[in-house]
């Protein structure tokens, strides 16, 4: 494709310097003015410097006109014609939003005759023809049609992927008498089109091999037509009418070869032409041409052809409004395609991460500007929202477009400029994300994005004097299916993306979709962080509004103030079941709401406490760390996104180093800022975050860093990474299973954290009757601790319950009778999740009816029915599983025993003892029934990880690992509780049998599984096991990290698993060291010999930490053990004595 250059200016030969400066210019502004319409290139043209407001108003620039040729583009200059009509004089006042409209329309509305032109078969080309040829046969054919729309002098508005709009403006948008003209030029421009080049052989192609084929569809009436976005980046042309509405209902019906016309815009051809008596007074768009018949004559045929092509002349004296002209055109044209020194854009296949973003609002004109100009505003609002996160991840806005899909915008990455290392990782998926959260936090609107990683072909399209740049190809088509899918939460993206993002981020399964341009159904997956899915997901809130004003007051006054003195601390406290994570999570959305309406941004870090972690060191700070580092890993090390020597074939796949080893090398130049050593890094990469060693790391061999070194260091990065945000939010849940160190680390960020505000969620425990916690409550009793406030969760109130019924059924509180409301009440407690249960069988069992005013209970249910249906909660759950079948019920119990949270391939671990096909068959019966429960809501599917183990793969075929976790863990002691002791102790011994040869991994021990795996011998009453896996694991912390408090913990768990042995069987009796003497002569020497280890392995760990008091303790229980215990006789080692 070639770009005629067109001698624009009149040269002033008398000055080289100026002559060489306007060339330059004008080459610019004539290859810009092809990415834009007739009616903006004129708009622009007029003035300029006004638009940008950098002339005093009312002065015109020194620009001059010649407007004796007709409308027709025939060349850039020709688009620059003076008109008082199409789109209006523009100035630089803004509307009431959160960002200033770049222009200010005036003149708003204008008849027009909407043609909508839409191409089939490129998809097919796409997987045919190589870059060149498949860019020739693309753009051939667009200019076919373009110059037809020319011809009949109409404007192509805006393209949309392989289809696009022209209109025929009129000049006067108060008067309507022209658009008779228009709208018979737009129906003879359609069915010229489909006369010519329906069923188009491409050169080179058999027609059995590729067809090209385009339809039609033709709509009226008046539209808006007015620019959004800013002054400095980016801008789109919009426009939006019901026009846009009929072309697009019309266009669907049209079969290719075929123009379609709305009823409106049939009757007003009704006036201007001999229209067959079949189309005419229809309700719905009618077919008006196919292929080489028309079912309309004009009465007085317009002479086209009669039509001279001229060149439009003028000439500008300034070259300070060409400059003008040039950015304010450059604006709307991708930035892939703005490249200065040369008029074309090389097409070529890349692979490209696109986001397509539908804001669920109803983009409507009503004819009232003032109601009218608040539709503008938030779509200005919408336009500046996605180009600011954009902008931050350094992605490109390809489109902003109003068409039969709604509002959307189409966001990408892999073009020129916007390629980098870890792409989708780090780029691509944070940004879809972000741009989702900022339109729901900042402006209220809720979207549905669809987001797909694939080759697609990159390049300008369109005709030689009208066109735009693009991005076609199947991975587009999809991203658009994904967005419009009726199953898409929120986000939606494909297969490849997920693949390559698994690692850092979280995915939920969900039903395969048809996709153009794919044989098969596509998987598709809902992404969330690793950390965000251990959060429930908000689906409603009700109640509670006193807690949450609490908790916004007191961020409100932080946003407030401008120098925050100190970080807050808010503790909310109460039984399971009643909310505490509900809570947490309104609050923390309207927080980020708060903190947007006052230009502020909340930045928010979420964790999860868990039982099984209790003993392993920054548990609930790893992810977050891990988040902190991958996060601004890339803000380190930046990369030239020109990659114009680079081509698209080279940028497929994803670079050789992985984001692990981005974080390493981060995480290294942090401790060299922070005069950390060698060893340093080596301890909090490798044993506490669990990343790779760099390649080029020397083996380090000093002193390892002290528990407190790692509690500072790990708060420093935290206050690091943090300290950019107006206001920083740490929410963390169930602390009361929190890791010591963990909490030593909360500490240190109340004391050091200024912008800081952290949310505690915890169950009543007595451990949070000590330390830290215990020493807040009472600096708060003593008005000393303004900084602390704790929230107790009261049971739900009647017309809190109320809400919740209301909530489920969909309806308002006042239609919930008031039997049902006190029923429920008084059967719950008040507690919400009961009565969550509770609405949700009796909806399951229709036990409800609406009479016209009220959901009332069914006539025909018997009083009994409903009145004693459930006494406690457990009942209720327990009749929900026995409706179940026995198998889900057994695969329940095997959940159950693994934990809250579990792997899919545990579960295959424990159930398929199978090989070949029956095992495959035993895989896809335990798929079926893990959906089944999924159903019930007694477990979910929490995501989709990396594989922790090296073990074979038993997840998909894709290798990700699947998570599932109970939906909350009332289901899991439920389930637990209908268990017979000696069948948990057979699952458990079955568990810890198959995961003891995992937990070791190139000779180093990973904590969390070997916790995990000393759990299981314990539950199994195989204490020796667990003893012998407890010591492994004091052994690393001591040696390897010197966390010796640590190490003490976890064997001093495993000593107290002899403690309670026969507790409750013998209150009284002889006592040793706190062991029933009838314990000690029951054991195994195998098991004396641990349990002498054990201690003196404590004894170390406390003259470690220099308490010798203790130290000396524990040596002596060790020595009284071994003296009392009648097994001491048959000790084969007798090692431990010496070690004594």
């Amino acid at each position: 494709m070639a770009i005629s250059s067109i001698n624009m200016l009149n040269q002033d030969e008398d000055d080289p310097k100026r002559y060489s400066e306007s060339c330059v210019l004008r080459f610019s502004i004539e290859r810009f003015g092809c990415h834009i319409p007739m009616c903006l290139a004129r708009e622009l043209g007029d003035n300029p410097m006004k638009i940008e407001n950098k002339m005093r108003t009312g002065h015109r620039p020194n620009l001059e006109w010649d407007n004796s040729s007709p409308r027709r583009r025939l060349s850039v200059g020709s688009m620059f014609s003076h008109s008082n009509g199409g789109c209006s004089n523009l100035s630089n006042a803004s509307m009431r939003g959160q960002f200033a409209m770049p222009m200010h329309t005036d003149n708003l509305y204008h008849f027009s005759a909407l043609l909508l032109v839409d191409i089939s078969g490129f998809t097919r080309l796409s997987t045919l023809l190589d870059v060149d040829p498949l860019s020739n046969a693309i753009n051939t054919y667009f200019d076919l049609l373009i110059r037809e729309v020319e011809f009949f002098d109409g404007d192509v508005l805006k393209f949309a992927g392989d289809a696009f709009f022209a209109a025929w403006i009129e000049k006067d948008a108060d008067e309507i008498d022209d658009l008779e003209d228009a709208t018979t030029k737009a129906a003879l421009c359609g069915a010229s089109m489909v006369e010519k080049f329906s069923g188009y052989e491409v050169p080179g192609l058999t027609s059995d091999e590729a067809l090209l084929d385009v339809h039609c569809g033709i709509g009226v009436g008046q539209i808006a037509i007015f620019s959004v976005g800013n002054n400095e980046t980016r801008r789109e042309m919009l426009f939006l009418g019901k026009p846009v509405d009929q072309v697009a209902e019309a266009e669907t019906m049209a079969k290719n070869g075929e123009v379609a016309a709305s009823p409106e815009a049939i009757a007003l051809l009704t006036e201007t032409c001999d229209v067959a008596d079949n189309i005419i007074d229809s309700e719905n768009p009618r077919v008006i041409a196919y292929r080489g018949e028309r079912y309309f004559e004009p009465l007085e045929p317009d002479d086209f052809d009669d039509i001279v092509s001229q060149q439009q002349q003028f000439s500008y004296k300034s070259s300070k409004v060409m400059q003008s002209l040039k950015h304010q055109m450059s604006l709307y044209v991708h930035p892939a395609a703005r490249l200065e020194g040369s008029n074309v854009v090389n097409a070529e296949i890349r692979s490209v991460f696109t986001i397509f973003i539908k804001p669920e609002i109803i983009p409507n004109i009503t004819g009232d500007r003032a109601v009218d100009d608040k539709m503008l505003s938030l779509l200005n609002d919408i336009m500046n929202v996605t180009i600011k996160e954009l902008d931050r991840f350094k992605g490109h806005l390809r489109q902003f477009i109003i068409d039969d899909k709604g509002v959307v915008l189409i966001a990408t990455f892999g073009q020129r400029g916007a390629t980098f290392p870890q792409m989708v990782t780090e780029k691509g998926l944070p940004a879809t994300i972000a741009i989702y959260e900022a339109l729901m936090i900042e402006l209220d609107v809720r979207a549905k994005v669809g987001a797909t990683f694939g080759k697609a072909y990159c390049g300008v399209v369109g005709g030689v004097k009208r066109h735009e740049f693009a991005i076609l190809g199947p991975s587009v088509n999809l991203a658009a299916r994904l967005m419009t899918s009726k199953d898409n939460p929120g986000i939606l993206v494909d297969n490849t993306i997920r693949q390559k993002t698994c690692k850092r981020f979280d995915f939920l399964t969900y039903a395969p979709v048809k996709a153009k341009g794919y044989a098969d159904l596509v998987p598709v997956f809902e992404p969330r962080s690793l950390i965000e899915r251990q959060w429930n997901v908000l689906e409603g809130f009700v109640g509670r509004e006193n807690e949450l004003n609490i908790l916004l007051s007191i961020v409100k006054q932080m946003i407030k103030e401008r120098n925050p003195t100190r970080a807050q601390f808010v503790l909310i406290d109460a039984h399971s079941g009643y909310g505490k994570s509900c809570l947490a999570m309104q609050a923390m959305y309207s927080i980020r709401r708060i903190a947007a309406s006052h230009k502020k941004e909340a930045q928010v870090y979420k964790g999860v406490c868990e039982d099984s972690e209790q003993l392993i060191p920054f548990a609930v700070f790893r992810n977050i760390l891990l988040s902190l580092l991958m996060k601004h890993s890339d803000d380190q090390y930046d990369y030239d996104s020109d990659i114009s020597s680079v081509s698209g074939d080279g940028l497929d796949a994803e670079p050789t180093f992985m984001s692990d080893n981005l974080c390493r090398a981060r995480l290294h130049d942090l401790c060299k800022e922070m005069k950390k050593s060698e060893d340093f890094v080596d301890v909090v990469g490798t044993y506490l975050l669990g990343l790779p060693s760099l390649p080029s790391k020397d083996s380090a061999n000093g002193k390892a860093p002290s528990p407190n070194d790692l509690v500072d260091f790990v708060a420093s990065i935290f206050l690091k990474y943090s300290v950019n945000g107006n206001l920083i939010v740490l929410a963390l849940d169930d602390i009361q299973w929190m890791d010591s160190l963990s909490w030593e680390v909360l500490e240190l960020l109340l004391k050091r954290g200024k912008n800081l505000f952290i949310l505690c969620m915890s169950r009543p425990n007595a451990v949070l009757q000590k330390g830290f916690i215990n020493r807040l409550r009472k600096e708060k009793k003593k008005k000393k601790a303004s900084y602390f406030t704790e929230i107790s969760l009261l049971p739900f109130t009647e017309n809190d319950t109320r809400d919740l019924i209301a909530l489920a059924l969909d309806c308002e509180a006042q239609c919930v009778d008031d039997e049902v409301t006190k029923y429920l009440y008084d059967q719950s407690g008040g507690m919400p999740y009961f009565a969550q249960e509770l609405i949700t069988n009796i909806v399951k069992k229709d036990m409800l009816e609406w009479n016209g005013d009220i959901f009332q209970w069914r006539c025909k249910l018997k009083a009994s029915e409903h009145k004693n249906m459930y006494t406690d909660l457990n009942e209720l759950l327990l009749f929900r599983l026995d409706e179940m079948k026995s198998e889900t019920r057994i695969l329940l119990q095997v959940c159950a025993v693994l934990g809250f949270e579990f792997s899919l391939s545990e579960v295959i671990l424990v159930q398929c003892k199978s090989k070949g096909k029956l095992r495959n068959k035993q895989i896809r019966k335990i798929h079926d029934l893990l959906k089944e429960t999924d159903k019930e809501r007694i477990l979910v599917e929490s995501g989709s990880v990396e594989p922790d183990f090296q073990n074979e793969k038993t997840t998909d075929s894709e290798g990700a690992e699947k998570i599932f976790r109970f939906s909350h863990a009332i289901w899991r002691n439920c389930v637990l509780g209908t268990m017979l002791k000696e069948r948990k102790c057979d699952l458990h011994r079955s568990v810890a049998k198959k995961m003891e040869n995992q937990v070791i991994v190139e000779d180093k021990i990973e904590p969390r599984f070997a916790i995990k795996l000393v759990h299981h011998w314990k539950a199994c009453d195989e204490f020796l096991k667990a003893g012998i896996w407890a010591r492994k694991i004091g052994v690393h912390y001591s040696s390897r990290l010197l966390l010796h408090q640590q190490a003490k913990e976890v064997c001093l768990n495993a000593i107290q698993m002899w403690k309670e042995k026969l507790l409750t069987k013998a209150q009284s009796g002889e006592f040793v060291a706190g062991f029933h003497i009838e314990v000690l002569n029951s054991i195994s020497p195998e098991e004396l010999e641990c349990l002498g280890r054990l201690h003196i392995d404590v004894g170390k760990y406390y003259s470690n930490m220099m308490d010798g008091t203790n130290a000396h303790l524990f040596y002596r229980n060790c020595e009284l053990i071994l003296e009392k215990s009648s097994s001491v006789a048959d000790l084969k080692n007798r090692t431990v004595f010496f070690t004594l």
